[in-house]
């Protein structure tokens, strides 16, 4: 019986993703199963564990023990003890960067919210108590800003931390220039957000992480698949390590600028970093 047989009210599950973006070529999926690398069969293991969880940090602290990511954490001075935070980083390994975000504040703010794809409600119904949800169409345009902005105005008012990833998608190998990772353009909400929420601290963050080898090539080959490759590689992310650099503030006005100063803290290419020695 396959994920979906068993919770088929989950739309967005991994299986319902496979065959949504595969249509006639979902039997790839069994190829994905039989091999280990992909990480296929543990991102359906980790879904299954977590559809039933009822509580948001139930959920962020049994994915922190799960994965057990190596991080390291600098500038942990900056983030206020109290009080609204937004929280803003690029986007390097995808659905793990907010896993290693949380780890790196945890320890001194646990109230802590994250702006994602809604569509996670749909896989993970404990996302509720945790998210700002983005419902976004298929340009990747928000389709429901009334309802996002409503919500992170409560997050505000509760004088909680929100992480949040401007860029919106995953950072792109630039496969014909430099052969590094660079942030899509990060979106204007995030000055709408400086504007809105004046009494809110806004932290940019700087995150040193990879993806594994294999990745990039499979997104390129095979685009349509790259749903599917988010789910199965931050299932894949045990003990890998991350680097989470919190800066000193600086004014929001241009998005443009604050992910020039964000991306500007890049001391590696995305091959030289570490990555956890028993992954293919």
């Amino acid at each position: 019986m396959t994920n979906s047989e068993k919770h088929p009210e989950r739309p967005a599950g991994i299986e319902s993703t496979a065959k949504r973006v595969l249509g006639p070529l979902s039997w790839l999926t069994h190829i994905l199963k039989r091999i280990p690398y992909a990480g296929y069969q543990t991102a359906l293991r980790f879904e299954d564990a977590l559809y039933n969880m009822s509580q948001g940090p139930e959920l962020l602290e049994w994915w922190s023990r799960e994965l057990a990511l190596d991080v390291q954490v600098d500038g942990l001075e900056h983030l206020p003890a109290s009080g609204p935070v937004i929280l803003y980083a690029n986007h390097p390994t995808g659905l793990t960067d907010g896993i290693a975000l949380w780890d790196a504040v945890k320890a001194k703010r646990s109230d802590v919210k994250v702006m994602m794809n809604a569509q996670g409600l749909d896989v993970i119904p404990a996302f509720k108590d945790l998210l700002v949800p983005v419902r976004l169409g298929k340009n990747g345009s928000s389709t429901d800003v009334r309802s996002t902005w409503n919500r992170l105005s409560d997050v505000m008012e509760q004088g909680a931390v929100t992480l949040m990833f401007p860029g919106a998608r995953l950072s792109q190998l630039d496969w014909f220039g430099d052969w590094d990772v660079h942030e899509q353009p990060w979106r204007k909400g995030i000055v709408k957000m400086a504007r809105d929420y004046p009494d809110a601290t806004m932290l940019p963050v700087f995150i040193e992480g990879r993806v594994r080898r294999h990745f990039y090539l499979l997104h390129r080959l095979f685009p349509f698949l790259r749903d599917v490759l988010l789910y199965t590689e931050f299932h894949s992310k045990r003990f890998w390590p991350y680097r989470i650099r919190l800066l000193p503030p600086v004014p929001v006005q241009k998005a443009s600028d604050v992910q020039a100063y964000v991306e500007g803290h890049k001391e590696k290419k995305w091959f030289q970093l570490p990555r956890q020695k028993s992954s293919f």
